[in-house]
């Protein structure tokens, strides 16, 4: 989903105060074409848009360097999602929550299609100070 989507499904709910809880969520084991394409896949269209920034991840922390796909392409889902918290936070819908001093918790979670359970990074951002050391 693009980054206006997820704002768009985002800012009523928290704005109401009628969510206090928002988690990126990415699924390990999406498979070989996906990290082919990202790797090598083309610059252009849309596809490119949404996957230049899971590109610019996978770049920044050197996972070419990791000598398992499946261990590069797991580790990539899992900083994925560690950005998509960062994101989320960074952003003035969930800072005015804050600001209103709202609960809100934005956590970062891994979905094994393997095995069918949810992991937590252990990433959850609730308040502003929070967002720095996450890393992505």
């Amino acid at each position: 989903m693009c980054w206006s989507g997820i704002l768009a499904r985002t800012e009523l709910p928290v704005g109401r105060d009628s969510v206090h809880d928002l988690a990126p969520v990415a699924g390990h084991g999406a498979g070989r074409p996906l990290g082919q394409r990202i790797r090598h896949g083309s610059r252009r269209g849309l596809v490119n848009h949404w996957l230049h920034p899971i590109r610019e991840v996978y770049h920044r922390h050197e996972l070419e360097a990791m000598p398992d796909e499946r261990a590069r392409l797991n580790r990539l889902c899992e900083m994925n999602v560690i950005r998509q918290v960062r994101n989320v936070a960074s952003d003035i819908i969930a800072r005015a929550a804050w600001a209103r001093r709202q609960d809100l918790s934005i956590h970062g979670w891994l979905y094994s299609l393997a095995v069918g359970l949810i992991k937590d990074l252990g990433t959850t951002v609730r308040r502003p100070d929070e967002i720095g050391p996450l890393g992505g």
